[in-house]
């Protein structure tokens, strides 16, 4: 899958919780090739995003990215809010819905 792959994720940070208050925190050492077309308007409005800064981030299986994490991209900071898990034989990889932080 990775010969598709055209950006890559230069860092990600999950937020931690400590008591009532949280921060977002960079996962040490975690950087990975990826690919990033947005989503068409008609997937935008049935994943219940908005079109325009809506995104399909493809990535290889074993990476630990989860929902709600910020995953950096060309100095550009996406909030992950869907993740699907493929294991087709011969094209096993994660697909997950982003959007643009503005």
């Amino acid at each position: 899958m990775n010969v598709f792959y055209n950006k890559t994720i230069t860092a990600v940070k999950r937020q931690v919780y400590t008591g009532n208050k949280s921060t977002f925190t960079a996962v040490a050492g975690l950087t990975a090739s990826c690919y990033l077309e947005p989503l068409s308007a008609q997937m935008a409005a049935q994943s219940g995003l908005q079109w325009g800064n809506s995104f399909r981030l493809f990535i290889d299986t074993g990476i630990a990215i989860n929902i709600g994490d910020l995953v950096t991209i060309a100095t550009i900071d996406y909030t992950v809010k869907g993740k699907l898990d493929f294991d087709t034989t011969g094209a096993e990889h994660i697909e997950l819905l982003v959007i643009k932080e503005e």
